[in-house]
């Protein structure tokens, strides 16, 4: 049979698994482990129930567990109890609880966070990567909370001894027959009244800076969606709703700095190192190519003359056994014979490595530049309308603009600047 403690613990698990918090009616509240601000600083609280009993336990010294164990029939204490969750309160740990409201220590940096009203209005949740990410600190630090084992469905089924336990443990009649980790959270034992089993709210080990950011531009992007989903027209129509849009737009902007900054900050070091092994690095290489084109320079030099004295010694050869062949033709009174043209040997140097050598190169140019710029403004579409060649357009307006920003002297007609709205 079910009872109103089965189940107890799901609100509460739903929050540490990044839902929303449900706490319950108004002097019923929903079974969990909290934290609220005070004006004496953050407190937890506890909140069970056991033998048809809601109890409750903080870390206020002003509140005992033995005042609360009638709250059921007692509107007075209810009314204490709805006081306790009257403020903000958020879902915590079992092993921070235990840490602060029993072992008395104080909360870790992160469980002193809390959500901005602009946040709480555009319904973000408290996560722990939220809290890190508010800090500004790397992700990951070690809270001393005991490593914990995720249950499955089924064995979180099987620890509250819902119908149909028996059927998946054979034989199990009663709480002790069932297997030590499912054991139902209010049946344990232990130093703290309604302790939960370990296992079903371990947080992330460990969790990225990048993945931190990632999280929150995720979850208020899925946020902002549903709620641009949720307008009757699809439209801003109010003064209200413009409003909250304009909150959105502010907050990913925070984020967007956010994550840029954080790509700077480790982008930096990496460039760091870049530069100094370019100033490392640079000063020979750079050496080396200013010894190298000293080199090509004047073997360059060496190649042209050498270059033009074989041409000249080839010419003069071939201009001889051509005057050889008539001579020879006059003589004999036949034909003049062809004489193969020799050609001049390529001019290399160098015997280790690549060869250098003269090679001819093409590099094109405009001749009349104004006409060829007219040319390519003026240029047509295979359909025949006018289509500027782009490059120039962009690299024209580019100019413009840089002209205007610096409010340089350009004559009258040749530049103008649109004047536009951007909301920003």
């Amino acid at each position: 049979m079910s009872t109103v403690e089965d189940g107890q613990w799901d609100a509460w698990s739903a929050a540490l698994n990044g839902q929303k918090l449900d706490l319950g009616p108004r002097g019923n509240p929903s079974s969990g482990y909290y934290r609220r601000l005070t004006k004496d600083g953050w407190e937890a609280i506890g909140i069970w129930r056991k033998d048809g009993w809601i109890r409750c336990r903080n870390s206020n010294t002003k509140f005992d567990v033995s005042k609360f164990d009638c709250l059921e029939t007692d509107a007075e204490k209810k009314a204490l109890i709805d006081d306790l969750l009257a403020c903000r309160v958020y879902a915590i740990p079992f092993a921070i609880y235990k840490a602060v409201a029993v072992d008395r220590q104080s909360f870790p940096p992160e469980y002193k966070t809390k959500l901005t009203t602009n946040e709480e209005q555009a319904g973000v949740v408290w996560t722990l990567e939220l809290a890190r990410a508010k800090l500004g600190e790397v992700p990951g630090i070690d809270l001393k909370i005991p490593k914990q084992v995720e249950l499955t469905e089924d064995e979180i089924k099987a620890a509250r001894f819902k119908k149909g336990v028996a059927a998946e443990f054979p034989g199990a009649t009663v709480v002790k027959d069932l297997p030590s980790d499912v054991i139902p959270f209010e049946s344990r034992t232990g130093d703290i009244p309604g302790e939960p089993a370990i296992g079903h709210n371990n947080p992330p080990e460990e969790v990225t800076p990048w993945g931190a950011i990632a999280a929150q531009v995720k979850q208020f992007g899925d946020a902002c969606a549903a709620w641009l989903k949720g307008l009757p027209t699809g439209k801003i129509e109010t003064q209200a709703d413009a409003d909250q849009l304009a909150n959105y737009a502010n907050k990913f902007k925070t984020l967007e700095n956010t994550a840029e900054d954080a790509r700077k900050t480790e982008k930096a070091p990496v460039l760091e190192q870049a530069a100094a092994i370019d100033a490392k690095w640079g000063a020979p290489r750079d050496t080396a190519i200013t010894m190298r084109q000293r080199c090509l320079d004047l073997t360059a030099v060496w190649m042209k003359a050498e270059t033009a004295k074989r041409q000249a010694e080839v010419d003069t050869a071939n201009k001889a056994a051509r005057e050889a062949a008539v001579e020879a033709a006059v003589i004999s009174g036949g034909p003049i014979e062809d004489v193969p043209q020799v050609a001049a040997a390529k001019v290399t140097a160098g015997t280790s490595g690549r060869a250098l050598s003269a090679r001819k190169t093409k590099t094109w140019r405009a001749l009349d530049r104004e006409k060829f710029a007219i040319y390519l403004l003026r240029m047509k579409g295979s359909d025949g309308t006018p289509r500027p060649h782009g490059e120039l357009v962009e690299l024209l307006d580019k100019i413009a603009g840089r002209l205007g920003r610096n409010q340089a002297e350009v004559p009258a007609g040749l530049i103008v600047f649109d004047e536009g709205e951007k909301v920003q």
